[in-house]
Parts: structure tokens; sequence; C-alpha cells
């Protein structure tokens, strides 16, 4: 289904846009807002600190990770379970020049004892959770693994 941007009604009485002008909806229009990290978080609470995304190789933690990182964390660990997911974002973060040590962890945030010994290890001061099952039908359906 297509769908177009709409102006302002404002706009168009006062003569800025007319209806020529109205475009296809780009997906980066519906994602504006969640490019920011909107939690309140700034970015002097983050620099030089460690910090934890899980389900860094989805879509919603993969970009905190790139938003993340231009607030120049002391270290930022990076993990999911998603081996090959995580393989990408390592080489896409791995280009930029942050200053900050990159952790790239693949492991499943169920496992107690392995979580336990990245927390130990790693100590991040703040942690984005990110990481979640996205087919919630399906999910209903495999409670366990929920």
């Amino acid at each position: 289904m297509k769908f177009k941007t709409v102006p302002s009604l404002q706009d168009i009485l006062n003569g800025r846009i007319n209806v020529s002008q109205f475009r296809d909806v780009r997906l980066d229009d519906l994602l504006v807002e969640s490019r920011r990290v909107r939690s309140g978080v700034r970015q002097e609470q983050i620099a030089g600190q460690n910090v934890l995304v899980t389900g860094a190789a989805g879509s919603i933690g993969s970009e905190l990770c790139r938003q993340i990182l231009h607030f120049r964390p002391g270290k930022l660990i990076c993990l999911d379970h998603n081996e090959t997911g995580i393989f990408y974002l390592q080489l896409e973060l791995s280009k930029q020049e942050s200053g900050s040590q990159l952790v790239f962890c693949v492991t499943d945030i169920g496992d107690r004892d392995r979580m336990s010994h990245l927390l130990a290890e790693h100590k991040p001061r703040i942690i984005f959770h990110a990481a979640a099952y996205k087919h919630v039908p399906m999910m209903e359906t495999n409670v366990y693994e929920a």
C-alpha cells in the first residue's frame, strides 16, 4: 500500500506547499523519532562509562549501539545470540573512530551463569535491554522460551 506525506493545512493555505509536492512516505520518515536515544540519557552520563546493549544485533539494539558510540562510552559491550548479526555489527562499528573499547559477545541472555560472568567481567554501569522476541503469537505457544 502506498502512502504520501501530508503537509500541514497551514503550509498549504499559506502557499508554502502545494499538492504537487506530496511525496511517497520513506522508511526514514517513520524512524525520525527513534533515531535519538529518548530515555533522558545524556552524553555526559554515557561518556567514559561501560555500557551494555542486549539484543545488539537487532534493529533497535544496533541503532542504540550506533548512537551510544557517538557518546564515547569507555566500553561498549554488544551482546546478542545472533552470531551473524553481531559479526556484521562488529564490522560496522569497528570502522568508527570513537576511542571506545568495543566488545562483542555471542550469548543467550537467558543463560544466568554466562550473564553473571559477563557482568562481573565488564562491569557495565548502564544497560540497554533491547533483546526481545518479535512474534508474539509464536511466543505465546512457546512460553518456556519466551
